[in-house]
């Protein structure tokens, strides 16, 4: 396995530039007992793929954050990762982009206000830019979740049987494949989850 063999994860990386976030600007491995796992993340899901191919991070909270997600367990529930894809949609890509409230002018914009890297906090003159996420409200059962962030999550792998865990609605969902973990964070429910595509669970027998 060679980092040319990862190099689709740095995709799922937080890739807005800001150095706050410079941990999380590239695939990483972590050690978890005896098994290591290159892992990729924006904060919002996290794919992690058994090998060695990557450095380890160094980034204590990091590896201490990832480490406490793949020791939790499996879930029970049986799905086809098919059918999951189906419903999320085609992957697509946070980009920055014109500012759809001040239309790139900036100025008195408090949408693009301090979002450009490296912000400090302290100005409040819109940049002109803002950072899209592409969100694509949805329910997967209960829970309130974008399905292009599932859809970034999963789309690399191959369509087979999965196993999922599901909790709260404020709590993550865990998707697990022969060798593979995907988590991917809620969302908080907005007026755009009304009528939104839901995935519907299996009930349990």
């Amino acid at each position: 396995m060679s980092t040319a063999d990862r190099e689709w994860m740095r995709r799922l990386c937080c890739t807005d530039g800001d150095p706050y976030n410079a941990h999380k600007a590239a695939p990483f491995s972590v050690k978890v007992g005896k098994l290591t796992f290159d892992v990729a993340t924006d904060g919002k899901a996290l794919v992690a793929v058994e090998g060695a191919a990557l450095a380890l991070s160094k980034h204590r909270k990091m590896v201490t954050i990832v480490k406490m997600v793949l020791s939790e367990p499996a879930g029970k529930l049986g799905l086809n990762l098919a059918d999951v894809l189906a419903w999320a949609g085609a992957p697509e890509w946070p980009a920055w982009e014109t500012c759809p409230s001040c239309e790139g002018k900036g100025g008195a914009c408090s949408f693009c206000a301090d979002v450009l890297p490296g912000s400090t906090g302290g100005d409040s003159t819109g940049t002109g830019r803002a950072w899209n996420l592409r969100q694509r409200a949805g329910w997967f059962g209960p829970i309130p979740v974008d399905r292009n962030l599932v859809a970034r999550a999963l789309h690399h792998f191959t369509p087979t049987s999965i196993r999922v865990r599901i909790g709260s609605p404020e709590q993550p969902i865990y998707f697990d494949g022969a060798g593979w973990r995907a988590i991917v964070m809620p969302m908080r429910t907005q007026p755009e989850h009304d009528g939104a595509p839901v995935f519907a669970l299996p009930v349990p027998a």
